[in-house]
């Protein structure tokens, strides 16, 4: 009897080992499919506001994957929220550069929201065919020098302690 069981269970495993390995072997990972891999801009002409100004904005995408990356929206999204759109396909293992001309505030520094994502709505967003990065555009340094706030603290402290002890 106790053999009897014995097969029954080993029997038993053995399918579950078979059931477990088919689905591991079914399971497959998700690519990386596209990304960004390089963002650059320049300054371009004067817009016809004095405020604004052209820039062309590269963007260089990589498909990683063995098909067509069809239909992907491109959204450019400045500082005042305003959205410029941008259609295009990647075809398999292409390295493609798109460059837009985008009219952006003129600032010392600012944010580009660009992000890519399906166009057709039936086709799921993963992070093999989406993503999200930010350019920022300009003068990235605020223009203050690091630990020169700290002498200023020092010397007013320094000069409040004085005039304490002198009144």
């Amino acid at each position: 009897m106790k053999l009897k069981s014995c097969q029954i269970l080993i029997i038993f495993i053995l399918i579950l080992g078979i059931i477990f390995n088919l689905s591991i072997i079914n399971c497959k990972g998700e690519s990386i499919g596209l990304e960004i891999i390089d963002t650059s801009y320049e300054l371009g002409r004067p817009h016809n506001s004095e405020k604004y100004y052209y820039y062309n904005i590269n963007i260089t995408f990589q498909n990683h994957d063995n098909e067509p990356s069809l239909n992907t929206t491109i959204k450019f999204v400045d500082i005042d929220g305003s959205q410029i759109f941008h259609y295009d396909t990647f075809l398999s293992n292409e390295i493609k550069s798109i460059i837009k001309e985008i009219p952006l505030p003129i600032l010392d520094s600012q944010e580009l929201i660009i992000s890519y994502y399906p166009t057709d709505a039936y086709v799921s967003n993963t992070s093999g065919n989406s993503g999200e990065i930010t350019l920022m555009i300009g003068d990235v340094d605020s223009g203050s020098t690091p630990g020169f706030e700290i002498i200023i603290l020092i010397s007013a402290i320094i000069l409040f302690m004085f005039f304490k002890r002198k009144y």
